[in-house]
């Protein structure tokens, strides 16, 4: 693989957990 899909792999990673921390959030309140 090229750097470039795998720094477009770990962005996506990183979106995904930050998604799950929000969809947490929202549960909690």
């Amino acid at each position: 693989m090229t750097n470039k899909v795998i720094k477009f792999h770990d962005d996506l990673k990183v979106i995904n957990i930050g998604l799950e921390g929000f969809a947490q959030d929202i549960k909690q309140q």
